[in-house]
């Protein structure tokens, strides 16, 4: 896993309201790639949205920061949880200026760690439109199971896409995250 010329260590922390400006500015510097597969991510998008997404007003469950010294690269979360089967889907995205560097990659096993920890959950999910190359190849580098391609799983723009569905589930072996860890900490 490519983590960049520095290796710079990642963390996952909560949001809070101090981020909305950095959270911005990765929305707006890479708002024409996001904008393909996250409808949200629109030129527009200003403080108001971001506070709005901090205080959880849009149905992530849990919501984390991606980070490295103190920079914003992402963010992260959990979702859709179904307590019956004990599952949840997770979500990634990370500015374009810092893709293709590993950052999104262990994010997702640092979530999948939490998600799966003691006394949480048994299945974590990642559904990725099957056209978005660079999230699948983001599933597949953190080690989650290809389980197959849910036809018109995904509505975006109006138009339904083929998806395709990774899982972790506990007791899969989740491979290690360099340079990451966890803060269940709230704010900077």
């Amino acid at each position: 896993m490519r983590h960049g010329a520095n290796r710079e260590t990642v963390s996952l922390r909560i949001p809070c309201a101090a981020d909305a400006k950095a959270l911005v500015a990765a929305v707006q510097a890479s708002c024409d790639q996001l904008s393909v597969w996250l409808p949200w991510a629109t030129a527009d998008y200003g403080d108001d949205t971001a506070i709005q997404w901090i205080d959880g007003a849009f149905g992530a469950s849990h919501r984390f920061v991606i980070e490295t010294g103190g920079q914003l690269l992402g963010c992260g979360f959990l979702s859709r949880f179904d307590r019956l089967h004990r599952s949840a889907h997770l979500g990634y995205w990370v500015r374009t200026d810092r893709t293709r560097q590993g950052y999104a990659t262990a994010a997702t096993r640092l979530m999948t760690r939490f998600a799966l920890g003691p006394g949480a959950f048994e299945r974590v999910e990642i559904r990725v439109a099957v056209g978005n190359l660079a999230s699948r190849r983001v599933a597949e580098k953190s080690g989650a199971t290809f389980e197959g391609i849910a036809r018109n799983g995904f509505c975006l723009h109006g138009v339904m896409h083929d998806v395709c569905v990774f899982s972790f589930v506990r007791g899969d072996a989740i491979p290690n995250a360099p340079r990451s860890f966890l803060s269940v900490r709230e704010g900077s």
